[in-house]
């Protein structure tokens, strides 16, 4: 593990993470409430059954971050750099990915719902049982 120590079970809530850098990280099983992850390096980070509610992810760096059986509510990637991600059993609703890069990943069973997606390169992705709606 790194400096940053996230333990499974725990709440995060109303806090600032702007710019902290937790490549390798692994988070299991924590729930995310109004965290600012504003220009984070979350470089092959791994979220798996990880709940995210009103999260920042704004510019943030997350080549090839791996997400699984996790929940996004409410949630901004607005102009994120997310290359090669790979996301597994997962849900946004009502998440921005305006201006984001979201290139090279891999989905399967994973629902977008109400998620705008203007001025984005997505693109070159592997899609298994995806939604878009």
């Amino acid at each position: 593990m790194h400096e940053h120590q996230f333990k499974q079970g725990w709440s995060i809530i109303d806090a600032d993470f702007n710019c902290i850098s937790v490549p390798c990280e692994k988070f299991f099983g924590i729930a995310f409430e109004r965290v600012d992850f504003y220009g984070a390096h979350l470089e092959m980070a791994e979220f798996v059954n990880c709940r995210f509610t009103d999260v920042f992810f704004t510019k943030a760096l997350a080549h090839r971050m791996r997400i699984t059986n996790c929940t996004f509510h409410h949630c901004s990637f607005f102009r994120a750099d997310m290359v090669g991600v790979q996301i597994t059993r997962s849900r946004f609703e009502n998440c921005n990915f305006e201006g984001v890069t979201l290139c090279d990943g891999q989905f399967e069973d994973v629902h977008f719902i109400q998620c705008p997606t203007q001025g984005s390169a997505i693109s070159d992705n592997e899609e298994r049982n995806v939604v878009w709606r």
